[in-house]
């Protein structure tokens, strides 16, 4: 009984350290995008094609093989969020988004099976939290 309780105890542990490590790489994933959306804006692009030259280098060094529109639809959806929210909210929400529905919450391994209609039809049905003005997107797995 005692063995039990003591790897149920670090089945536990390891649980809660593995949605610690995501947790911290997500918060990381979201300050990186967010200074390197503010340069490019800075660089003078808009904000869709920032969200767009980032989404390419991921697709290229990820080798996640989505199609060119599809980066281009997708990176337009997120933009388009400037309407609602600010950009540091809309850099967030790019980082979420890559996150939850590009690696699926799981950023070391290699995505597999993306579908091209499927990622834009996420993009164009992004739910949010709202919370004192601040936009959350809501994860679906």
């Amino acid at each position: 009984m005692k063995t039990f309780l003591f790897i149920t105890a670090i089945i536990i542990v390891l649980i809660i350290f593995r949605e610690m490590f995501r947790f911290m790489v997500l918060n990381s994933l979201k300050r990186t995008n967010k200074k390197i959306i503010a340069y490019h804006l800075s660089a003078g692009l808009s904000l869709s094609d920032a969200i767009k030259t980032e989404f390419e280098k991921l697709n290229k060094n990820r080798e996640l093989d989505l199609k060119f529109d599809t980066i281009a639809t997708i990176s337009k959806n997120i933009a388009n969020l400037e309407n609602k929210m600010n950009v540091d909210n809309v850099a967030e929400v790019y980082s979420d988004f890559m996150f939850w529905h590009i690696f699926k919450s799981k950023p070391g391994k290699r995505p597999s099976k993306i579908i091209d209609a499927q990622i834009i039809s996420l993009s164009k049905n992004m739910k949010f939290n709202i919370k004192d003005g601040y936009y959350m997107l809501i994860a679906k797995n």
